[in-house]
């Protein structure tokens, strides 16, 4: 994240191998590494994001598992893509539309 020029750089992305876990892996095209602008609401839950990292990393200390992702568990961990994709698809299960 570049707070100051008010951008997200996407050049990584993590991805479960089976018998491996979660590893850092090249996004599958160099379009897919992109660059977008952060809008001002965007940036404000993301600051406040980070302030939560920071009071993680700050209460475990050693413990605190810098892995550079945006999201993580409290321990700092890369969260899985694939719990990320199944609390998605469960979301928009729950949306009932209207006719």
């Amino acid at each position: 994240m570049d707070f100051i020029g008010h951008q997200i750089h996407v050049y990584k992305k993590i991805i479960r191998i089976s018998g491996k876990g979660l590893v850092e892996s090249e996004p599958k095209t160099e379009k897919s590494k992109r660059t977008i602008k952060m809008t001002s609401t965007l940036e404000e839950l993301l600051r406040k994001v980070q302030g939560t990292q920071i009071g993680q990393w700050d209460e475990l200390e050693d413990a605190w598992v810098n892995s550079g992702s945006v999201f993580n568990q409290p321990d700092g961990t890369a969260i899985d893509p694939d719990l990320i994709t199944k609390a998605f698809k469960k979301l928009v299960d729950g949306i009932s539309v209207s006719p």
